[in-house]
């Protein structure tokens, strides 16, 4: 993180929740240290865990995966995906952390997707719109295997996420996602899901993304480019309303219980929530709640 982006946080953590939240984000790099220290479990996990990160949440992502780690009690094979700002300092910091993980970086990913999506022009100009567009392209890309978890940075686990566990072992062809706060489902993929003759789940989150690789279908999404205006959309909301087209006509979308995978936004916590992702409005939650919770486990 440079210097001016950890100033920024640190007085914005500090304004919106006070001492805990500022001084939660000043210790924060601890994890860089500590997670070594999550034991050596046995079990392997069967598919990869993929995050897309960038240079000022280098240490959230260190956290969540320690999170997940002390979560599961098994060990996995963790995928980070630079977001176009990782810098080779963050790469070798994350590999120092971990050093069984594989960091994508940008000029990795940018050269090979180009070359895969040559076929599919659209898709190509949608993966380069936004960050989060990476998800879509990258992930299933460089995925080893048939299928695979996506977490984001922001999403710490607090109890034994059994869901995610039980279609890990058998995913059936189902794809599980978090349940938003509102449908935020963009019209243009509503019409596209109606052009492609299936019923679209509405309400997606993808901070959680547990999901088989056949299911990203390029074809599917230069359809869904090709036949509406989604170009002219918001492009924070493009990945996630491709993501639920491209399950929705696939079959088998399950939401995961919001109570237990929570985004608490206008709402209590939940204390036995399995799962909490602190997005952007009550971010300071992860550093004054959230990481102390993980912490305790290290202590």
């Amino acid at each position: 993180m440079r210097p001016i982006e950890f100033a920024r946080g640190l007085v914005r953590n500090f304004r919106d929740g006070g001492a805990a939240s500022g001084l939660g984000f000043l210790r924060s790099s601890e994890i860089r240290k500590s997670l070594h220290r999550v034991p050596d479990f046995a079990e392997q996990g069967p598919c990869e865990i993929h995050v897309l990160l960038g240079s000022d949440r280098v240490d959230m992502g260190l956290w969540m995966v320690a999170s997940w780690l002390l979560a599961t009690k098994r060990r996995w094979n963790v995928v980070f995906h630079d977001d176009g700002t990782l810098s080779r300092p963050d790469q070798r910091l994350l590999l120092k952390a971990m050093p069984d993980a594989r960091v994508i970086m940008s000029d990795e990913s940018c050269g090979k997707l180009e070359q895969h999506l040559r076929a599919y022009p659209l898709s190509w100009r949608c993966r380069n719109i936004h960050p989060l567009s990476r998800k879509l392209f990258d992930v299933p890309f460089f995925c080893r295997g048939t299928h695979f978890i996506s977490i984001d940075t922001d999403v710490l686990f607090h109890g034994y996420p059994h869901e995610l566990l039980e279609w890990v072992d058998n995913p059936k062809g189902r794809t599980l996602f978090m349940q938003d706060v509102k449908d935020c489902t963009l019209p243009q993929a509503r019409e596209a899901a109606d052009l492609l003759g299936c019923n679209i789940t509405g309400s997606i989150n993808t901070g959680i993304i547990a999901i088989g690789s056949q299911t990203l279908s390029l074809d599917i999404i230069e359809q869904c480019l090709a036949k509406t205006n989604m170009f002219e959309a918001d492009p924070w909301y493009i990945e996630q309303s491709l993501y639920g087209v491209l399950a929705s006509c696939s079959g088998g979308v399950e939401l995961l219980n919001p109570n237990t995978y929570e985004i608490p936004v206008g709402k209590p916590f939940n204390e036995d929530a399995k799962a909490t992702h602190y997005i952007g409005s009550i971010r300071y939650h992860l550093y004054g709640r959230g990481i102390p919770k993980i912490n305790s486990h290290f202590l």
